[in-house]
């Protein structure tokens, strides 16, 4: 039912048209007669992933709106890459990494909604040897809910 644009900052969307009202499977996506999904004549990209134990893990967690890092995201693996988003705000794509900055929190950041260039977040995210945990209240946010992608 839901979708949400790489390139905007936008709360997740709810409309039945998008996936033509089926859900998508693991292996398979309908897409209906909606213009962002389905635009006569226009070139569109699907990025799709899935979990993969002790090497990628595609998640959501709700913020408990702490600052003391309680709310821990086990994952399974330490990330060398994440990219996390508030679904129920209006935020940026943020992308964390541990090539970059491999202290914590991780504080350098892109946004793949725009050209910026690197930046220094005052919000970071610590990487744990078994996932990640939001250092601020930014990327823990009561009653907010995130969706990220983890990559080890």
């Amino acid at each position: 039912q839901y979708y949400m644009n790489l390139d905007g900052t936008s709360q997740a969307y709810v409309a039945s048209s998008i996936w033509n009202s089926t859900t998508p499977t693991s292996s398979v996506f309908s897409l209906g007669n909606n213009a962002d999904a389905n635009g006569n004549g226009e070139t569109k990209i699907a990025y799709c992933f899935h979990s993969v134990d002790g090497y990628q893990k595609v998640g959501s967690y709700s913020g408990d709106g702490t600052s003391n890092a309680s709310n821990i995201q086990n994952i399974g693996f330490k990330p060398k890459f994440l990219l996390i988003r508030s679904y129920s705000g209006t935020d940026n794509w943020h992308i964390f990494d541990s090539v970059r900055d491999n202290t914590n929190p991780n504080d350098r950041l892109l946004f793949a909604n725009l050209s910026n260039a690197e930046t220094t977040y005052t919000y970071g995210i610590n990487f744990l040897d078994n996932g990640f945990v939001p250092a601020n209240v930014w990327f823990n946010g009561s009653s907010e809910n995130f969706i990220y992608l983890a990559i080890a």
